[in-house]
């Protein structure tokens, strides 16, 4: 009986502890407004019913009150509109209470009323405020009995004694505050060992809790968590935003959105890139967002490479891109090309006395994509010496990965890149090779994503804060027709590629393949050059073809113009007037003048074809594509498949060799074969 009674007394004591614990922080408003009916009963006595003192006493009462309600809407300006208005409604109500009930009286009718039904309304207000500021974060991840920050770290068994302040965002997707730890007994680590378990404990995903270290005081951090995925639904690209104005800090490209809603933005002057995502991790569509908004940009020339998925990823971007290598001899040329280009621009910034590129210098700023770049950069053994020089010469290498293992991209190359974005990745060890230590220590998890979120990113840059680094991203929505369309309706603030850069490339650059094919079928599905007649696709096809070779074939006048537009002419081709007949250059093999009524027979053709071949096998040429014979066949009356069928026929018979697509090989001694061709 005894044991029974004194159970029931232990739990009468601890109920009655526990509910004055959770009393005693709601009773200040009420003893408050209690506690003005006895000071209002001593002023009342000292300065009420004195008609020369009572008015000198109501007018400074009403002065304080003003002036009180000022300071506080003063001090709490930095908080939200309720609290302030709250706090502001409080202070009026109380100051002309007190004046009132100093003039009357705190008991006389209706003053003693008001303070019943007015203060009792105001301690309940705030109360509630209280409650609510104390109560766990609102969300349906939480246990619905709203726990405090102590009953968080208890649970998880980390991080106690340490102290949240936190405020939620007016939209509710998120919780910020600062994380104070117990001194000389928790550090950052232990909030970043910690970040696991607190996910767990409040219910949210994997990447929705981060945190980073307060750069002046070892003994806190700032923690985010995520309520709601603000990036779930992606942004269409709202279109160029610095149209027409050099790259620069104050014009940097605009990629998407951090989770928070302000814009990401990115500076590739001055730093090479590294984009890592795994196979439908958004990253050609984020790239996509880059060269969009990069089209639209003067003193910008863009090169690409693409020898995976050719034309499917960057055919769209095609009318935008001054050269584009799509096989691995074109990718390997234009990688060469580079480190002279990059050399000779070095020296034009020297002579300037600049060490970076800028705006005005005379030379273009270079953006350099190279998609797939595990397919081709560990075969150059001069792309980490490539990485070293071109960065100041303002050249930008962009390589686009699947994975950045040692073996993809070497240590020293890597070592050279300064801006790091890593999209969903396979697992923990991808992401370790693309994100610093402390961002992956501030709760970046991309191997979260995987696949699954397409767009989702981190961006690590020079100038983006360190919170940002760590804070989730998503590139904006783009489509290829959109691409295509500011590729061609911007080309007029495009800068043509400069003397420099130009002369440096040389012949690799001059002849390299423009992909008329390929821009002739993106210009038509976007309804900017009308398709080839029927009569002439019928004639075509019942002729047997090789492989339709991707230079400079027979262009329509539309395709003809789109290429005028997006790229100036070849300087050497200047003097030519390309509206007119065909006139043959003086260095090139004359043709028989064919009747005035008829083109050339079929042996005249063959034979000119032949001793162009002969001359170049004398020069010592051995590579041409179709667009350097273009005079021949076309100035001949030709049609486009008699010209693959001389070309197979010359295949056939060993004189030329086809293994490249686009690209014809001179056998060596070709001139003593073209009698038996």
């Amino acid at each position: 009986m005894a044991r029974k009674r004194d159970f029931f007394e232990g739990s009468a004591e601890r109920a009655g502890a526990r509910a004055a614990s959770v009393l005693a922080p709601l009773a200040p408003p009420w003893v408050v407004a209690a506690g003005m009916v006895p000071v209002t009963a001593f002023t009342h006595h000292l300065w009420g019913g004195d008609p020369v003192i009572t008015p000198i006493a109501a007018s400074g009462l009403t002065l304080s009150g003003v002036v009180l309600t000022g300071m506080a809407d003063m001090l709490y300006r930095a908080r939200s509109v309720v609290a302030r208005v709250h706090t502001g409604v409080t202070m009026a109500a109380g100051t002309g209470w007190f004046t009132a009930a100093t003039i009357v009286g705190p008991t006389e009718r209706p003053v003693l009323d008001l303070l019943m039904w007015g203060g009792a309304t105001l301690a309940v207000s705030w109360n509630l405020r209280l409650v609510i500021r104390s109560a766990d974060f609102d969300t349906a991840g939480w246990a619905s009995g709203g726990f405090k920050w102590s009953d968080i770290t208890d649970k998880i068994g980390r991080l106690k004694g340490s102290k949240l302040r936190a405020k939620r965002s007016k939209d509710g997707a998120r919780t910020e505050g600062t994380l104070q730890l117990v001194r000389g007994e928790q550090t950052f680590d232990d909030v970043s060992s910690a970040l696991p378990r607190l996910a767990s404990a409040l219910g949210t995903p994997r990447t929705g809790i981060r945190a980073v270290p307060d750069p002046e005081r070892a003994d806190r951090a700032r923690l985010t968590i995520i309520h709601t995925d603000m990036l779930r639904v992606p942004t269409p690209w709202p279109g160029p935003a610095s149209a027409g104005t050099p790259l620069s800090d104050r014009a940097p490209l605009t990629l998407g959105i951090y989770e928070d809603g302000e814009p990401v933005r990115l500076n590739p002057v001055g730093a090479h890139s590294m984009t890592v995502g795994t196979t439908g991790s958004g990253k050609s569509k984020g790239e996509w967002v880059r060269l969009a908004d990069l089209f639209t940009r003067p003193e910008v020339t863009v090169w690409a490479i693409d020898t995976a998925k050719g034309r499917q990823t960057l055919g769209a971007a095609l009318p935008g891109i001054d050269w584009l290598a799509l096989t691995k001899t074109e990718a390997t040329a234009m990688l060469k090309t580079l480190y002279t280009v990059a050399t000779a621009r070095a020296d034009h910034l020297g002579r300037l006395g600049l060490e970076q590129w800028k705006p005005g210098c005379g030379i273009n700023f270079m953006y350099v994509l190279i998609e797939e770049a595990a397919q081709l950069i560990p075969d150059l053994e001069s792309f980490t010496k490539l990485t070293q020089v071109a960065r100041s010469a303002g050249i930008h290498l962009c390589a686009s990965l699947q994975r950045a293992t040692w073996t993809n991209l070497d240590t020293d190359a890597r070592a050279n890149i300064g801006i790091q974005m890593c999209y969903g990745v396979r697992d923990g060890e991808d992401a370790g090779k693309v994100l610093p230590e402390p961002v992956i220590e501030a709760g970046a998890r991309p191997e979260v994503w995987g696949a699954n979120r397409p767009g989702y990113a981190y961006l690590c840059a020079p100038g983006i804060p360190e919170d940002r680094q760590a804070m989730p991203l998503r590139t904006y929505l783009i489509e290829g027709a959109t691409l295509t369309q500011i590729a061609l309706d911007y080309a007029h603030l495009r800068t043509p590629l400069d003397e420099v850069t130009a002369a440096a490339a040389g012949a690799a650059y001059a002849q390299r393949n423009r992909h008329a094919d390929i821009l002739a079928d993106v210009l038509i599905r976007n309804g900017r050059a009308a398709p080839a007649p029927a009569a002439e696709q019928q004639a075509t096809a019942a002729q047997p073809e090789p492989p339709a070779p991707t230079g400079d074939g027979e262009l329509s006048m539309e395709v003809h113009e789109a290429l005028q537009a997006i790229e100036p002419p070849d300087p050497e081709e200047a003097h030519l007037d390309h509206d007119s007949d065909i006139t043959e250059p003086t260095d090139t093999i004359t043709l028989p003048t064919p009747g005035a009524d008829r083109p050339l027979s079929d042996e005249d053709a063959r034979a000119a074809f032949r001793r162009q071949l002969e001359e170049w096998d004398d020069q010592g040429k051995r590579e041409f594509r179709p667009a350097d014979i273009r005079h021949l066949w076309v100035g001949a009356g030709k049609s486009k498949p008699w010209l693959f069928k001389q070309l197979r026929k010359l295949t056939e018979a060993g004189v030329i060799d086809h293994a490249d697509k686009g690209v014809y090989t001179i056998t060596p001694g070709a001139g003593r074969h073209l009698t038996n061709a």
